[in-house]
C-alpha cells in the first residue's frame, strides 16, 4: 500500500492511501493514523486509490473513528468496487458510499465527529 501524508489548510491531515489494504499493510495504516490523530485538527483518509481490501483495514477503519474523539475523521473517495468489498467483508457499504464516488463521515453511527 502507498501512503502519503499531506497537511491541509487548518491543520487537517489528508492521509491518501493506494494499493492493497490488506494485513500486509495495516501496521504503516495504522501508523500514519495513529500520527495524524495526536495532532489536534481533523483527519481525512482518502481511499479512492485502494485496490482491495480485508478485515484488518475495515478493523483500523472502525478504531479510527473511535480515535476521533472529539475531533473529526472522513473517509473519502469510497465507490464501486471498494463499497463492494466493504459488504463483501461483512459490513454494510459505508454511509453515502456511491458507484461514482462520495465524501462521507465514519464514526459512532456514521456521524461526523
Amino acid at each position: 500500500m502507498k501512503i502519503t501524508v499531506e497537511h491541509a489548510a487548518g491543520g487537517t491531515t489528508v492521509i491518501r492511501a493506494a494499493g492493497s489494504g490488506t494485513v500486509h499493510c495495516a501496521g504503516e495504516l495504522h501508523a500514519a493514523l495513529a500520527a495524524a490523530f495526536a495532532a489536534p485538527a481533523g483527519v481525512v483518509l482518502e481511499v479512492s486509490g485502494v485496490e482491495e481490501i480485508d478485515a484488518s483495514f475495515l478493523q483500523i477503519l472502525c478504531a479510527a473513528g473511535k480515535s476521533a474523539a472529539g475531533g473529526t475523521f472522513r473517509l473519502e473517495g469510497c465507490a464501486g468496487p471498494l463499497a463492494r468489498m466493504f459488504a463483501a467483508a461483512g459490513f454494510p457499504p459505508p454511509p453515502g458510499a456511491t458507484e461514482v464516488g462520495t465524501a462521507m463521515s465514519c464514526g459512532h453511527g456514521g456521524e461526523t465527529r
